[in-house]
């Protein structure tokens, strides 16, 4: 289980850098709709890329 963890963390990595690397009024109806996703719950990009 140690490469999941590591996937995860690298994931919630790759979600704090895309959501600062972009000026907020582009990215926040993209979070908006990502994090809305899936019964309310966080979608970890990687997660995404694989649906």
């Amino acid at each position: 289980m140690e490469i999941f963890s590591d996937v995860i963390h690298f994931d919630h990595q790759l979600f704090l850098i895309l959501n600062g690397a972009f000026p907020r009024t582009w990215l926040d109806p993209i979070m908006t709709a990502v994090t809305d996703m899936g019964n309310g719950a966080y979608q970890f990009p990687i997660g995404l890329a694989i649906l």
